[in-house]
């Protein structure tokens, strides 16, 4: 049943990508845009980012079965009821934390080194 369903998800980006390929170049762009190699160059990434769109649907169709008819994450993020405590410095928290112990950011210029003065710009 898996592999009809990547079957199904294949087909559905091929065909989203050639019909709006050859509506956009036959069709669509035939009066906007007369010399045929840009119109169909155009047309055809029209096509890819359709297809591409398609792509993301057929792939989450095509796991989709993985998932079950509710459509619901499983493992971890599925247990528990949705209550967070975090101990931390030896306090609790409840909830998401964040931590900005380990973000170093200095907008200083380093310090001169010993025995050498600090050079002038344009020196």
């Amino acid at each position: 049943m898996k592999a009809i369903r990547w079957v199904v998800a294949f087909l559905a980006v091929i065909a989203a990508f050639a019909v709006v390929t050859w509506l956009a170049g036959a069709l669509i762009l035939r009066d906007a845009l007369t010399d045929p190699g840009v119109r169909w160059g155009v047309a055809t990434a029209a096509g890819l980012a359709v297809a591409t769109l398609a792509g993301l649907w057929a792939y989450g169709f095509a796991v989709g079965a993985d998932k079950g008819e509710e459509g619901t994450a499983t493992g971890a993020a599925k247990t528990g009821s949705g209550r967070v405590s975090n101990k931390i410095s030896g306090g609790t928290f409840h909830g998401p934390v964040i931590q900005g112990r380990d973000n170093k950011y200095n907008a200083d210029p380093p310090p001169p080194a010993q025995g050498k003065r600090a050079e002038e710009p344009g020196e």
